[in-house]
């Protein structure tokens, strides 16, 4: 997207992460443990995968 800042991203998505991370103890039945455990874990993939966006767009050769 034009006019956006590539590097603001992963930082964004960590906190996204880390704040529901935060609200981990209200997820106590089987139910929302699974929701949780399964939303943290795609919250982890797509910072992984903006990481590795953000490294192609600002390293050696990006554009």
């Amino acid at each position: 997207m034009p006019g956006l800042d590539k590097v603001a991203h992963p930082p964004h998505a960590k906190k996204l992460r880390c704040a529901a991370e935060f609200f981990d103890s209200l997820f106590g039945d089987k139910r929302g443990t699974g929701r949780y455990d399964k939303f943290i874990a795609a919250m982890e993939e797509m910072q992984d995968r903006l990481g590795v966006l953000n490294d192609l767009a600002t390293g050696p050769g990006g554009p």
